[in-house]
């Protein structure tokens, strides 16, 4: 029995060992495989003479625009639709090509397309701390030699670059692009809070938020009744496209054109036809004259966070974001006084140790002025200068303006000359 067994073993290792081994089913490793693929798509990048043309499509269903060309030395120019100046600027960065799971194209160094993903407010836009849901790091889905298709592997924004032709190329360049995002820039150039729109006898006031590629209209109807319509946009080469076009009566506005601007003023074309321009102002042209008192009723359920005044175009205008462990300004309601304060992060947790008390509010006319009581707490040296800046600012005895832009967050805006604003939230 010993021996048949021995004979059973001594045949299957004969056997094995005549086995032929099979075919591998690739010629190349896996690395080599990968590699031939990221070549091959750093080929196609840089293929396109005119680079490509882009669409960011960001969480918050908010779409970029920008043009890109790649090199084979692994760097990119840039322009972006984002405002006046990316889309004027070209902005050269660097990217690499990568296998993650998938091969992934990242935009490596900082560039416009990081600005969507910026969780400074002072420069993306977007809430402090989330920015604009973009991305910079993309899975290549798919990769033709005309269409790429991509994924943000943080936020999930779908990207597209598509092959851009001579034209495409001619139009960032020469400026055209710049044209309707110069409408971006207006709080650079017209240093007022309320911005006028006149069209012939016709005036809008228009409130414009580029990071999120949005704009509000308000204005009086025939029959004297305040109206207000907002609608996202989008840029094309020579001005910005409203998604719902707005009606008022015989008027449509559906594009805003051929934008120009003399100084003061920004001149353009209505729908390709019709001038018109936008001037600042010093007050609303619909007063919500219950705003304000709105604002403070809410106070009495919570408290509100204010952001730093913003003057003539400048944000933080009295450095409250340079002091350290600096974390929003207050306003609470109390029955005794109430509290505008000043408020840090401080183990862990977060302090209120200075500010002022106010008494309740004069509402008038649609302006609320805060009547002082006097300080609270005592000011270190290091904050003295933005603590005094910003007590006299918010005492203003010409008071404010509230301008409501969200279901909670308030716009209050100094009626002497609206030329500074904070935003509450």
């Amino acid at each position: 029995m010993k021996r048949i067994f021995s004979c059973i073993i001594l045949a299957a290792i004969t056997l094995a060992a005549c086995r032929k081994e099979p075919d591998p089913v690739f010629s190349e490793t896996a690395d080599q495989r990968i590699n031939r693929v990221l070549n091959e798509y750093q080929a196609t990048l840089a293929a396109s003479a005119n680079g490509w043309n882009g669409e960011m499509t960001t969480k918050n269903n908010v779409t970029y625009r920008f043009h890109f060309s790649f090199d084979n030395a692994n760097r990119v120019k840039m322009f972006s639709d984002f405002d006046g100046t990316s889309s004027s600027v070209r902005k050269e960065s660097s990217f690499r090509l990568k296998a993650l799971q998938q091969p992934s194209l990242l935009f490596d160094s900082y560039s416009y397309i990081h600005i969507l993903s910026d969780p400074a407010d002072s420069i993306s836009g977007g809430p402090e701390g989330v920015g604009l849901n973009g991305d910079f790091e993309f899975s290549m889905d798919s990769v033709t030699a005309d269409v790429i298709k991509l994924t943000g592997r943080q936020q999930g924004a779908k990207m597209t670059l598509r092959k851009a032709s001579a034209a495409d190329l001619d139009a960032w360049q020469s400026g055209k692009w710049a044209g309707g995002a110069r409408i971006a820039d207006l709080s650079k150039k017209i240093l007022n809070y309320f911005k006028r729109l006149t069209i012939g006898g016709r005036q809008y006031e228009v409130r414009i938020d580029p990071s999120f590629h949005t704009i509000t209209f308000t204005w009086r109807d025939g029959g004297g009744n305040p109206q207000s319509h907002t609608t996202e946009y989008n840029y094309s080469a020579d001005g910005l496209v409203l998604t719902e076009p707005l009606q008022d009566g015989a008027n449509t506005i559906s594009r805003l054109s051929g934008m120009t601007w003399n100084g003061t003023t920004l001149n353009l074309s209505v729908n390709g036809a019709t001038a018109g321009s936008i001037s600042g102002a010093i007050a609303p042209l619909v007063i919500d004259v219950n705003a304000g008192r709105r604002w403070y009723q809410a106070s009495q359920q919570t408290y509100w966070r204010g952001t730093a005044f913003n003057i003539k175009g400048v944000w933080d205008t009295y450095g409250l974001w340079k002091l350290e462990n600096f974390a929003f300004l207050i306003f609470q309601y109390g029955s005794q006084y109430d509290v505008f304060g000043f408020v840090f992060l401080e183990s862990g947790g977060l302090a209120l140790n200075f500010g002022l008390g106010t008494d309740t509010p004069n509402f008038t006319g649609g302006k609320t002025v805060f009547p002082l009581l006097g300080e609270l707490g005592d000011v270190p040296p290091e904050a003295m200068d933005a603590y005094l800046k910003t007590a006299v600012k918010f005492i203003n005895p010409d008071g404010w303006w509230f301008i409501q832009t969200g279901p909670h967050q308030f716009d209050m805006v100094d009626a002497t000359d609206a030329t500074s604003y904070m935003v509450w939230y």
